[in-house]
């Protein structure tokens, strides 16, 4: 019997422990979990709003980023459109220099071959106006020029700017004219 009566003592104090907390809310733990998620669902969602906002302001920002590279993109094609420019400017004053140059060079040697009287008398060669440099298979004498064919003496007339026209002796004085000789017409 003393075994039932320290049983009824014990089950005496847990009913008077349970009246203790009889007010309290009983936490199971599904209700913990519930809990638990809500707290962190509270402290999560000023950091998802911020994120929200930063997300925003970065695609703003790679919009205004795109807005600048496709910007560049443009002076870099216009500083491109430039350089080819101020190359073809390059380019013509390079070919001006040239064709005054061998236009003075023409000028002068001219004058030295005006003096040419005979067939075998030295004639010197004249500059390209298209390359600037003494024109390659150019005449020595006027009798050579007398032996040339028309295909030679148009490509050494085309390389002092004139155009060839007329018959192989017509070609052939114009040849001579261009080169200073003085042409004495019978």
């Amino acid at each position: 019997m003393a075994n039932l009566h320290a049983a009824a003592t014990g089950l005496r104090h847990a009913a008077d422990q349970i009246d203790l907390y009889a007010d309290t809310p009983v936490l199971t733990l599904h209700n913990a979990e519930v809990r638990m998620r809500t707290i962190v669902h509270e402290a999560l969602t000023p950091m998802h709003d911020a994120i929200v906002q930063m997300n925003a302001r970065m695609e703003q920002m790679n919009a205004r980023m795109d807005q600048i590279n496709a910007r560049m993109d443009q002076i870099f094609d216009g500083l491109n459109d430039m350089g080819l420019r101020v190359g073809q400017i390059n380019q013509t004053t390079t070919n001006i220099d040239k064709r005054l140059t061998a236009s003075n060079w023409n000028l002068s040697i001219r004058s030295q071959n005006s003096i040419v009287v005979r067939d075998n008398m030295t004639i010197h060669p004249l500059y390209s106006m298209v390359t600037g440099d003494i024109i390659v298979g150019c005449p020595t004498t006027t009798a050579e020029i007398d032996r040339m064919t028309t295909v030679r003496i148009d490509a050494i007339l085309r390389q002092l700017d004139i155009i060839p026209t007329g018959s192989l002796n017509m070609k052939r004085r114009q040849l001579k004219q261009a080169l200073g000789v003085v042409v004495h017409v019978l």
